[in-house]
């Protein structure tokens, strides 16, 4: 197996900072892709609840909590494992630093922030995308209600949720802010897949 095949990443950003879009662009580089973030919901939905970005955070704190704070992205890898497609394998939707500590522990493992605009002004653009996109019920909320999701996903512990740490345990960033075209994002992707030696 090549090192191209075994490369692992792990993409990381805060509500509404692009990950679904950044990680097709790593998709049409051959990457195969798993959203941690789809497993806990999965769980949610199994509980017979909604959802919503309190509620995720909660249960994925939970699970964590129980099962080792490296859970999810142990079942994403599992089920990568699983799939006869060999490629590049990237996960999205990582929050715990536990959890990024795996990735960057395998062979060839390594974390992508994406960066966002943090200024007042910036992060009402996130908040206005993020309502923009509406993706069910878990992107209703105020804006209140949206910086308070910020807060705890920057705040938690090692097995909890922390992006805040994740960025700082980052190999690579890829820059979005509000004025960023999709051909800029796939640029600054092509340089990342260019530096691991993974070609299209």
């Amino acid at each position: 197996m090549s090192r191209q095949t075994e490369q692992l990443l792990g993409l990381v950003g805060n509500a509404a900072s692009g990950k679904d879009l950044v990680a097709s662009l790593f998709v049409r580089r051959g990457y195969l892709h798993i959203s941690a973030s789809d497993i806990v919901r999965e769980k949610i939905h199994a509980l017979g609840q909604v959802p919503t970005r309190a509620i995720q955070s909660l249960v994925a704190d939970e699970f964590r909590q129980t099962n080792g704070g490296d859970y999810f992205v142990k079942e994403a890898i599992s089920r990568l494992s699983k799939t006869e497609i060999e490629g590049p394998k990237l996960i999205s939707g990582i929050y715990s630093p536990a959890e990024g500590s795996y990735i960057c522990d395998q062979p060839n493992g390594d974390l992508v922030y994406i960066r966002t605009d943090n200024t007042s002004e910036g992060i009402r653009s996130l908040y206005d995308r993020l309502i923009k996109r509406s993706d069910g019920s878990r992107d209703q909320m105020s804006f209140d209600e949206f910086l308070d999701s910020r807060t705890r996903e920057n705040s938690g512990n090692e097995n909890g949720t922390n992006v805040a740490r994740l960025h700082e345990m980052s190999r690579f960033i890829i820059v979005n802010m509000p004025d960023t075209t999709v051909a800029e994002l796939d640029y600054q992707v092509s340089e990342i897949t260019e530096q691991l030696g993974v070609t299209e």
